[in-house]
C-alpha cells in the first residue's frame, strides 16, 4: 500500500501521510480507511438529510426478516445455558436468587450485545458485503458514478442506518430474552421465586449498564 501511495501517477503525499515513518503509513492508513469512511457517512447525512429514509426502511424490513430468529437463538442459547449454570453455581452458596444479579453482568453488558452483533453480522453483514462486491464485479459501481450517482449515499448509508438502528433495537429485544432465560432457570427448572430473580435484577441493573449496553451495540453496528 506505500508502494501504492508513493507512485500512484498524479497523487502526492499529504503532509500528516509525509509525518508517518514509511514502516507505520500502510497499517495508519489501513486503519484510517473505515473512519474516513464513517465521516464521509456522517457528512453526507447531516448536510442533506432527504432522499435515503425510503431505503433505509427497506433496509431495516430486511434485517427484520432475516436476523430476527437468529438472534433469538442465539441470544436464548447462550443465556440459557449460562443461566442453568449460573443457578447451578449459586445454588451451592445458598444464593439461589443472586442470579438476577448475574445476568446484571452476563447478559445486560455482554452476552446481549455480543451474540446480537455475532448473528446480525453472520447474516446481514455477509449478505450485505456480497452485493457490494458483486455490484463492483458487475461495475455498477463505476457506471454509477459515471452517471453522478454518490455510491456511498445510494448504497452504503442507509445500510449503516439500518444496521445501527436495527442493533439497538435487537439488543433491547436480547435483554429481556436473558431477564426471561433467568427466570426459566431459577423459577422454572429450579424452585426459586421468580419474584425474588426480578427484585434483585432491577435493584442492582442501573441506567448506565442499559445506556452502556446501547453504546456498545450501536457501534458494533
Amino acid at each position: 500500500m506505500t508502494q501504492v501511495l508513493e507512485q500512484t501517477p498524479g497523487r502526492e503525499l499529504s503532509r500528516v501521510e509525509q509525518s508517518v515513518p514509511r514502516w507505520l503509513r500502510k497499517p495508519v492508513v489501513e486503519t484510517g480507511r473505515p473512519f474516513q469512511l464513517l465521516g464521509s457517512l456522517l457528512y453526507t447525512a447531516v448536510r442533506n438529510p432527504v432522499g435515503y429514509w425510503r431505503d433505509t426502511l427497506d433496509e431495516m424490513y430486511g434485517m427484520l426478516r432475516f436476523c430476527f430468529l437468529p438472534v433469538l437463538l442465539a441470544v436464548g442459547g447462550f443465556t440459557f445455558l449460562i443461566g442453568n449454570l449460573a443457578y447451578g453455581t449459586l445454588t451451592l452458596a445458598g444464593a439461589q436468587s443472586r442470579v438476577g444479579t448475574y445476568f446484571v453482568m452476563a447478559d445486560v453488558r455482554e452476552i446481549a450485545p455480543f451474540c446480537t452483533g455475532m448473528a446480525v453480522a453472520g447474516v446481514m453483514g455477509t449478505a450485505m458485503c456480497a452485493d457490494l462486491g458483486s455490484r463492483k464485479i458487475r461495475e455498477e459501481l463505476d457506471a454509477m458514478q459515471v452517471l453522478g450517482v454518490a455510491v456511498n449515499r445510494t448504497l452504503v448509508l442507509p445500510r449503516v442506518l439500518a444496521v445501527t438502528v436495527m442493533m439497538v433495537t435487537f439488543n433491547f429485544i436480547s435483554i429481556l430474552l436473558g431477564i426471561s432465560m433467568a427466570v426459566s432457570a431459577g423459577a422454572i427448572a429450579g424452585n426459586t421465586a421468580a419474584g425474588s430473580i426480578f427484585s434483585v435484577f432491577f435493584a442492582i441493573m442501573t441506567p448506565f449498564d442499559l445506556f452502556g449496553a446501547t453504546i456498545k451495540t450501536a457501534v458494533v453496528g
